[in-house]
């Protein structure tokens, strides 16, 4: 299996993976990129609204679908032509993968999608980055700058992200890149909502069907592209917690739960940032809780506990029973986090060695991936 593959990006119009608006792809032969294209689509459905928050991050509107997109079938089939003889590759292929299968489903098209890698879980493994956010590896690999959110620019930086780890690790082939193998095409789901958000499943995890969400209850979408049904949370007003818990000096000790989305790093890994820092991470308001964070926006800072969720529902009711739990926002968790350590700096991970006593290779100052133009 040499360095052939297609490179797929989705934008949707709202949270259900029903709501293909965008696509594009770069394709890739021997290590080359050969050919880039995009198109808009007309959601096949049943989920068609084009929510504000979607549209904000990729700027796509139902009337620009209207005036220029194709339809789901003919995505299909240009996509299955280009997949026919080779894997595709996707920056979280859950979401991409699960996309297509979920268009598929509600169209009744009864053909499998291609079978994918994932570059994000390759990224993963191999790039010593603060997260592993498309916009991020490409940072840490010195790669063009492109516009993020754009499905031909997302799905073009992907594909040199691949090329530029098989170069740096001195790889010829997805196998030696992906050494499990690309996870197997899906049946068509019509699955509505994504149920893992920012897992960035990589090489044979399954795609799970989530709930459908009609046009009014949209979603939200995290900036890596998973989803999660939106949950409305003010940055400023009346507030449930206790205004006498001062904010940690520190994450040394604390016993963290997080809730909301976040801009600066994906869930899990600003959950592992915590571990790091000497916090400890917990699932639900146990009885040793001592910090909640809610993501309630980049620059919200202490945004107020409102109970609008399970999570803060309970925070509320152990704060009625006398504990004492600091509740924060994204600005302080970054700034906890910021004073843990100078950022490490970027290196790439062999694939010749453990992560433990790794030599670090530096990257290079220019970007090695082939230009598409």
């Amino acid at each position: 299996m040499a360095l052939d593959f297609v490179a797929i990006d989705f934008e949707t119009a709202n949270g259900a993976r029903t709501s293909a608006c965008a696509v594009g792809v770069a394709v890739v032969e021997n290590g080359r990129l050969t050919h880039r294209d995009s198109w808009l689509i007309r959601p096949p459905g049943p989920a068609t609204r084009f929510e504000p928050r979607n549209i904000q991050i990729h700027g796509i509107t139902a009337a620009d679908c209207r005036a220029r997109g194709i339809g789901w079938p003919e995505t299909e089939r240009r996509l299955s032509t280009l997949t026919r003889d080779r894997i595709a590759v996707a920056h979280n292929a859950t979401f991409d993968q699960g996309v297509w299968a979920a268009a598929n489903g509600v169209t009744g098209i009864g053909s499998r999608t291609a079978a994918f890698c994932c570059s994000l879980e390759l990224a993963r493994r191999t790039v010593d980055s603060p997260n592993h956010k498309l916009s991020t590896v490409a940072q840490a690999l010195r790669l063009p700058p492109f516009a993020h959110h754009d499905a031909g620019e997302d799905a073009l930086t992907a594909a040199r992200i691949v090329l530029e780890v098989a170069r740096l690790q001195g790889l010829h082939a997805l196998h030696e890149l992906w050494p499990s193998g690309p996870r197997p095409g899906l049946p068509g789901t019509g699955a509505g909502v994504g149920t893992g958000v920012g897992t960035g499943a990589g090489v044979g995890a399954g795609v799970g069907p989530g709930p459908q969400t009609g046009g009014d209850r949209p979603a939200m979408p995290s900036r890596d592209r998973g989803y999660r049904r939106e949950v409305h949370r003010p940055t400023s007003g009346p507030s449930l917690a206790d205004p006498t818990v001062p904010v940690p000096t520190s994450l040394r000790g604390e016993v963290v739960l997080i809730t909301g989305q976040f801009e600066f790093a994906e869930r899990e890994e600003a959950m592992a940032r915590i571990e790091r820092a000497g916090g400890r991470n917990v699932k639900s308001a146990t009885r040793a809780l001592t910090l909640l964070v809610i993501g309630a926006g980049r620059d919200a800072r202490r945004p107020p506990l409102t109970g609008a969720t399970t999570k803060e529902r309970c925070v509320v009711e152990k704060l009625g029973q006398g504990q004492r739990i600091a509740v924060i926002g994204e600005p302080e968790l970054r700034e906890l986090l910021a004073k843990r350590t100078a950022p490490d700096p970027v290196v790439i991970i062999p694939s010749n060695v453990g992560v433990q006593g790794l030599p670090a290779i530096s990257t290079p100052d220019t970007p090695g991936a082939h230009s598409a133009h």
